[in-house]
């Protein structure tokens, strides 16, 4: 029981630190479009 609930939590935040690193990216990425863009 306590190991399921140890893995729910692992991949959890396995997910979340997934997510922000994506989101970040993209901002990154749009930002250097962006940059390339204006110059």
């Amino acid at each position: 029981m306590g190991n399921e609930k140890f893995k729910g939590n692992l991949f959890h935040n396995h997910c979340s630190d997934w997510g922000q690193t994506f989101r970040i990216t993209i901002t990154y990425q749009c930002k250097k479009k962006f940059e390339n863009f204006e110059n």
